[in-house]
């Protein structure tokens, strides 16, 4: 069922829908290194299941298919394909009911993330070429995926309410599966990017990654491009700004996704510690003096 190799004239059978589901919708917004990760998830996929119908595969079935896989990040990533494709066959009227959503697959545990911090920044962007400051300045201040940077036109930014509309390239609706449009979201036009003009310049995705990853490691740090929306996560929290705030700018469906997108700094941590112990140092406290009784024996 690859790509090109086996796509079948008349799509009837899962794995012909479940790879022109992935080419249509996943694969335009991915990046070529998690498309070939994806691609071998669908690869994967035992024929027993792909030449069924779509309406006849079964939940365990899947699950077992998950089950033997050896690694965690496949069986999450699959896992998360499948509930996707699903979802959509459903809407579509394909299948009945969403079979994939019961499914179980634990997410992988990855490496800690890191943050830029405000004192490397500025190093850090004199390292990176001139033609490339802008796109990363725009990425850690807005929150945005580098593909949502590129949809930003100028009629999306509102300098007067200091706004961005940005068209999200993830979390379709039912609608929006039907005629490929996009979701919007908004995030803060923050003063660090107020002069700053859209749409940005189009460049090389792939020379921008290897020119990030040359200035990390000049400036002896580990973070990644997509750390960036972890930074302006964190950044946004130190300032006092709500979860649920933090969740929308990311546009995250998941509460849960936008806490692990927040890391506090060291001196982050030493000051809520610090503080911690302030208010119990300042605070009066309350004495609660033991009563003291006799005890009276009766004489006999």
């Amino acid at each position: 069922m690859r790509s090109g190799s086996a796509v079948r004239k008349k799509i009837k059978t899962f794995g012909a829908h479940f790879q022109q589901w992935y080419d249509t919708f996943r694969r335009p917004n991915i990046q070529a290194r998690q498309h070939a990760n994806y691609q071998r998830c669908i690869d994967k996929i035992p024929k027993t299941v792909t030449e069924k119908q779509a309406s006849q595969v079964v939940s365990q079935e899947l699950q077992n298919h998950l089950n033997s896989l050896k690694s965690s990040k496949y069986r999450y990533w699959t896992k998360i394909l499948l509930v996707a494709f699903f979802e959509t066959a459903e809407i579509d009227g394909v299948v009945k009911k969403n079979v994939a959503k019961g499914l179980i697959a634990d997410q992988p545990v990855a490496a800690e993330r890191q943050t830029l911090s405000r004192e490397d920044e500025p190093k850090f962007m004199e390292l990176m070429p001139e033609i490339y400051r802008d796109h990363t300045k725009a990425y850690i201040y807005t929150g945005c995926r580098l593909s949502e940077l590129f949809k930003i036109d100028e009629c999306d930014v509102d300098r007067q309410k200091r706004i961005i509309n940005v068209k999200e390239t993830k979390n379709l609706t039912r609608a929006e599966r039907k005629v490929m449009s996009y979701k919007i979201r908004v995030t803060p036009l923050l003063p660090e990017i107020v002069n700053m003009q859209f749409p940005l310049p189009k460049i090389s995705i792939s020379r921008f990654h290897e020119r990030f990853r040359n200035a990390c490691k000049q400036l002896g740090i580990k973070v990644t491009p997509h750390d960036m929306r972890h930074t302006f996560a964190s950044r946004c929290d130190e300032q006092g700004i709500d979860i649920k705030v933090i969740q929308l700018a990311l546009g995250h469906a998941d509460e849960r996704m936008t806490r692990h997108y927040i890391h506090k700094s060291a001196k982050t941590k030493e000051k809520m510690v610090s503080d911690a112990f302030a208010k119990m140092q300042n605070s009066t406290p309350v004495s609660t003096p033991l009563r003291s009784e006799k005890c009276t024996k009766d004489p006999e």
